[in-house]
C-alpha cells in the first residue's frame, strides 16, 4: 500500500532532473548504486528467502559493505557536475535504462521463477521484450531531441537518419566490448545459483558500454570539431 505513495513521490521529485540526460560519471555512479543494491537483496535471498538464517553471520560484513557503498554513490551522484553535455550514445542508454527499470518490473517475478521451473525460452522472450521496448522508446526520444534543430530547415529527416546510423554503429561496438566484458565474468565467477553470477554479469556489461559509448561519443565530437575548423 505505501510503495505506489512512495514511488510516486520519487517520480515527481526526479521528473525535472529526467527531462536531462546524464553524463558517463553519472551513470557509472548509479550503476554502483544498483550493483551495491543488487548486493544486498541477494544476501536477503542467501538468508532469509532460503531459510539459511545460520549463513546470516558470515554475510553480514558483505551487506555492511554493500550499504556503505551505496551510501557513497549517492553522495556522489548528488555532487556530481552535469554542465557537459552528453553524446548520442550516452543519452540513448540513459534514457533505454529508465525505461528499462519501470517496464521489467512487470514481467520480472515470471522471468526469475520460468528460469527455474522449466521454461526458460519463454522467460527469455519476457526479458527481451521490455528490453526491445525500453530500446525503442529510448531511439524515440533520442533522435527527437537531437533533430529538433533540424526540422525548421528541410534538413530533419536527413540529419534524423544520419543520427539513427551512428547510434547504431556506435551501439554496436559498445555491445560486444560490453558481451566480452560479461562473458569473461561468468568464467570467472562460477556461482551456486544463477543471479550471483547474473548481477556482476550485467554490471559488467553496463559500466563496459556505457564507457565505451562514452569514448565513442567523444571521438565523434572531435571528429565534428576538426571538420568545422578544417
Amino acid at each position: 500500500m505505501l510503495t505506489p505513495l512512495f514511488i510516486a513521490r520519487l517520480a515527481a521529485r526526479d521528473r525535472v532532473r529526467a527531462r536531462t540526460a546524464a553524463s558517463v560519471p553519472a551513470l557509472l555512479t548509479f550503476l554502483v548504486s544498483l550493483g551495491a543494491l543488487g548486493v544486498l537483496v541477494l544476501v536477503v535471498y542467501d538468508t532469509a528467502l532460503l531459510y539459511n538464517l545460520g549463513r546470516l553471520g558470515e554475510r553480514l560484513p558483505i551487506a555492511f559493505g554493500a550499504a556503505a557503498v551505496l551510501a557513497a554513490a549517492r553522495l556522489t551522484a548528488a555532487r556530481l557536475s552535469t554542465r557537459s553535455a552528453p553524446g548520442l550514445a550516452v543519452t540513448f542508454l540513459q534514457r533505454a535504462l529508465r525505461h528499462w527499470l519501470a517496464l521489467f518490473f512487470v514481467p520480472a517475478l515470471a522471468v526469475r521463477y520460468g528460469v527455474m521451473f522449466g521454461t526458460p525460452c519463454l522467460a527469455a522472450v519476457a526479458g527481451l521484450v521490455p528490453a526491445a521496448a525500453a530500446g525503442g522508446y529510448a531511439v524515440r526520444d533520442t533522435l527527437a531531441m537531437d533533430t529538433a534543430h533540424g526540422s525548421k530547415d528541410g534538413t530533419g529527416a536527413r540529419h534524423e537518419r544520419l543520427l539513427l546510423l551512428t547510434l547504431v554503429l556506435r551501439l554496436g561496438c559498445a555491445v560486444l566490448v560490453g558481451a566480452g566484458a560479461a562473458y569473461a565474468v561468468t568464467l570467472l565467477m562460477p556461482t551456486t545459483y544463477y543471479e550471483a553470477t547474473l548481477l556482476p554479469a550485467a554490471a559488467a556489461f553496463l559500466a563496459t558500454a556505457i564507457t565505451t559509448c562514452g569514448l565513442l561519443d567523444a571521438t565523434g565530437r572531435r571528429a565534428v570539431l576538426t571538420g568545422r575548423d578544417a
